[in-house]
């Protein structure tokens, strides 16, 4: 199965279990009440002051100009305040979380939680949350059918918490790259259990009221649907599709014998005249641009890909990570231009790229300069991460928590700077409950998908098919489902 990001953003289990089957959430500040020793709590402290240090040495937006989020030396000062009265590791962490979130920077996160499995409040973000489908557009929540549409009809409160409340929350708990981002993240989670909780809800209720603009509605919490996976948990994995190359590439990060042994296949493929193709980056964590062009060199195509910030290579990170304060008012930069490369179809490919809105960073290139550049067709959902983005993440343990963060050194812009840069759109966003690449294989290939459709990927057919060059779109998407 493809990898699921280790972020909470990721965190979604199975369907079917009644709250009265589940474990509590926890209330108030989202962690269960305790009292921290004085000892505990100067710990935590230390460890929110080495990260805050770590992160102004690492991270680009402290040495680029304007990208430092406005409110942040305000809430920086506030994570320094109440991690001195964190009562629970459960409850620093959740500190950790929102002050990593301060900068919007998806790669900028926990890695992991250093909790048990299943317990501790980020670790039951996802898990469950109330039996009812909604979208919002425009800070309004909405009533959503079966097809994730809006029916009209709102929702202003949960559980006698304003859906004011609940947006905030969600705007405190997760970065947001751009506005987009903002209406995924609350069509997901404004009706999940933990992020009620932690807004003020009462969700130890068998039911939950929910008032929306046509009447009131009393809801049980149910375990939430995770989004299918798709194929693969290597690097890369190239298999067929009746007489279509499908290439599942989790990652451009490395150039291991599983990448390799894909580009090899895709080469094979269209030197013996195969003509379909896909490359699915559903959940792709990005990587290098190099791994990105030797993909395409493969199909014979290419994109050109914008300049790069670097603050940081890993090697200076391992020496900077062990005393991170006096590298912190070092604003120096490394910069790469942009490739010479240009735009490059093959006529003889009829390409499809399939996203979702946990594309990464290399990955949302990809999509920008196949669309861009009319290399093929992009279907899926508008990726999170912004088209300028930042990237290569560097790893940092708090020193007494040993909580595992990521910290991002590296800032990629669009490369045509002048165009909108917030987010990707799509060609084709098929509706919330389609499978994307069954969606994929009918629509755009017209062909029958099963899962008995699937084989090793083998010696391509003769025949050829000529890809129509797909328009650009830059409208935002209208709705986006829990």
């Amino acid at each position: 199965m493809k990898r699921t990001a280790a972020l909470i953003l990721s965190m979604i289990l199975l369907c079917g279990c009644s709250a009265s089957q589940q474990p509590a959430a926890t209330t108030g500040t989202g962690t269960e009440q305790g009292s921290a020793s004085q000892s505990e709590q100067e710990m935590y402290a230390q460890d929110a002051q080495q990260l805050v240090y770590a992160v102004e040495a690492c991270h680009p937006a402290f040495a680029l100009e304007g990208l430092i989020p406005p409110d942040y030396d305000k809430a920086s000062k506030e994570f320094l305040k109440s991690a001195k009265k964190a009562n629970s590791l459960d409850e620093f962490e959740v500190l950790v979380n929102n002050y990593l979130a301060l900068m919007d920077d998806t790669h900028t996160a926990i890695v992991k939680s250093t909790q048990p499995d299943g317990e501790g409040t980020l670790q039951n973000i996802g898990k469950y949350s109330l039996d009812l489908k909604v979208t919002e557009k425009g800070n309004v929540l909405y009533l959503a059918d079966e097809n994730g549409k809006s029916t009209g009809e709102t929702v202003t409160s949960v559980g006698g918490v304003s859906t004011e409340v609940i947006f905030g929350t969600i705007s405190k708990m997760f970065p947001s790259e751009n506005m987009l981002t903002d209406m995924i993240l609350r069509g997901k989670y404004a009706l999940d259990k933990q992020i009620l909780a932690i807004s003020g809800c009462d969700t130890e209720k068998d039911t939950i009221e929910v008032v929306c603009s046509n009447g009131t509605l009393e809801l049980p919490f149910v375990e939430t649907q995770q989004e299918k996976d798709t194929v693969s948990d290597k690097t890369a994995e190239a298999k067929m599709i009746g007489d279509i190359l499908y290439l599942d590439v989790n990652s451009f990060a490395s150039k291991d014998e599983d990448f390799v042994a894909v580009t090899d296949k895709a080469r094979e493929f269209v030197q013996n005249g195969g003509s379909k193709v896909i490359i699915d980056v559903r959940k792709n964590i990005g990587g290098d641009d190099k791994r990105l062009n030797e993909l395409l060199s493969a199909l014979d195509m290419s994109v050109p890909v914008g300049r790069m910030i670097e603050r940081h290579s890993k090697s200076e990170w391992e020496s900077i990570k062990k005393d991170p304060k006096a590298s912190t008012e070092d604003k120096t930069y490394s910069e790469t231009p942009s490739s010479s490369n240009l735009s490059k179809a093959n006529p003889n490919v009829d390409l499809v790229v399939i996203c979702d809105y946990d594309s990464k960073d290399i990955s949302v290139a990809l999509c920008s300069g196949v669309q861009n550049g009319g290399l093929g067709k992009v279907i899926g959902r508008p990726p999170m991460n912004s088209l300028n983005f930042y990237l290569a993440p560097m790893e940092y343990e708090l020193p007494n928590t040993h909580i595992p963060v990521t910290i991002s050194s590296a800032y990629r812009y669009r490369n045509d700077e002048s165009a909108f840069q917030q987010y990707f759109v799509p060609d084709e966003m098929p509706a919330a409950n389609e499978d994307l690449l069954e969606y994929t294989v009918k629509n755009h290939f017209g062909e029958e998908y099963t899962s008995d459709s699937e084989a090793p990927a083998q010696e391509a057919p003769a025949e050829e098919t000529t890809a129509e060059a797909a328009p650009a779109q830059e409208a935002p998407a209208e709705e986006t489902t829990a």
